[in-house]
């Protein structure tokens, strides 16, 4: 087809700086259309999913500089969002005052712009983030020989040929969790395809601080330091092994242990914990903690509703790749070419990444066998969004891809 041809033309001969300019356009672009549009005045009326308590810990990291629920906070929620903060979660503190139970690292990003923007503050924290990741994107692609055109466009590709972009107006930290995983496994790679000048400390200081607040976002993602300190030990570089194992525990524990600080527990989502519909502590003297909401606590529902079946996760390994509602083919098929070059050619760090892969779905699928997915009402599989980075790092050189095309 000849607009194919020219299609491929055309990306073909955009330079190096072509595309760096139209990164930094893009850019330029996006964070004005956040601060100057106004995107979600169309759902303005009530929160989805744990939407509530995100907002509500920004807001009150902005404004009040704590982690404390008071009700100040609640009148406030009120003003932009008049059906209140329904899906809030909230738990006691060592003091009997009341706390946010979520991890605090996602909103404290947004708290600065929140005086600012508002509710859109989430929107242009997450449009950075993917903006981020399209940059290091191609300048991974780039490193393993694509032509800056091709590296631009499948960098976005697989940002955009997926749900991920879909994200970008959840006040929750799926985008935020996907970028960290991210940039963490590019900081991890990318000395090995700039080895002429040596391993930077400081890649390894990024890519660890990176997904040492992952690993508090999300705890799961912990599994990057597996990774990380696997490979690095079984090539012998003590340095770097150190790094990620100093830089990356002590962001991890230091985050936990202010948690721990603030509320008495390092467990966000331990303790007596609830989540709230309807009525709302504090809204009135008589609506207490004890009299409103429901029990939902890791510490109490964990071995009722996540044991290990293996009828349902067998299933679940099917679903999880082919389900119409959530299957990875579907939603994520960009991650289907990373697992097939990987799979095909495989080398010493396509291994690493599906072990990476692996590890992570397993954790989803064995220990939330009925819910690996995020709830209801999400978009796909809100949970992939952390495992899908994987799948990028397992793109083959050009050279390896220019021999399959004409071989």
């Amino acid at each position: 087809d000849c607009r194919t041809v020219e299609f491929r033309i055309e990306v073909q001969s955009v330079t190096y700086v072509q595309a760096v300019r139209i990164l930094w356009l893009a850019g330029l672009v996006g964070g004005l259309a956040c601060i100057g549009a106004p995107f979600l005045s169309l759902r303005l009326q009530s929160f989805q999913g744990d939407e509530a308590t995100y907002y509500m810990i920004a807001q009150s990291l902005a404004l009040d500089g704590d982690l404390r629920y008071t009700r100040a906070d609640l009148y406030r929620v009120y003003r932009d969002f008049p059906d209140g903060p329904q899906g809030l979660f909230l738990r006691t503190g060592r003091d009997g005052d009341l706390f946010y139970a979520k991890s605090f690292i996602y909103p404290l990003w947004v708290a600065p712009f929140f005086r600012l923007l508002g509710v859109n503050s989430f929107v242009f924290v997450n449009v950075v983030l993917l903006w981020v990741v399209w940059i290091l994107g191609f300048r991974w692609g780039h490193a393993l020989g694509w032509p800056p055109g091709r590296a631009l466009l499948w960098a976005l590709a697989f940002i955009g040929l997926s749900v991920v972009p879909a994200y970008a107006v959840w006040l929750t930290p799926e985008v935020f969790n996907f970028a960290t995983v991210f940039i963490a496994l590019f900081f991890l790679w990318y000395p090995d395809l700039r080895s002429a000048d040596g391993p930077s400390r400081w890649w390894d200081l990024v890519g660890a601080v990176v997904a040492g607040m992952g690993t508090f976002s999300k705890p799961v993602i912990g599994v990057l330091f597996i990774v990380a300190t696997g490979t690095l030990l079984v090539r012998r570089q003590w340095g770097r092994w150190i790094r990620w194992v100093v830089g990356g525990g002590l962001v991890a524990l230091a985050l936990f242990s202010l948690y721990w600080w603030n509320v008495g527990d390092w467990n966000y989502m331990g303790g007596l914990r609830k989540t709230f519909y309807g009525y709302f502590p504090l809204e009135t003297p008589s609506l207490t903690f004890e009299r409103v909401g429901i029990y939902h606590s890791a510490d109490i529902t964990y071995e009722q509703e996540h044991y290990i079946d293996v009828r349902t996760v067998v299933q679940d390994v099917f679903y999880y790749f082919m389900g119409r509602y959530a299957g990875v083919a579907w939603y994520f098929t960009p991650a289907l070419v990373g697992l097939g070059m990987a799979l095909r050619r495989p080398q010493a760090r396509s291994i690493w990444l599906l072990i990476g892969f692996g590890l992570m779905v397993a954790a989803f699928i064995v220990s939330q066998p009925h819910n690996y997915l995020g709830g209801g009402g999400t978009i796909a599989n809100r949970y992939f969004l952390c495992v899908y980075p994987w799948t990028f790092f397992m793109a083959v050189s050009y050279t390896h891809l220019r021999a399959h095309e004409t071989g």
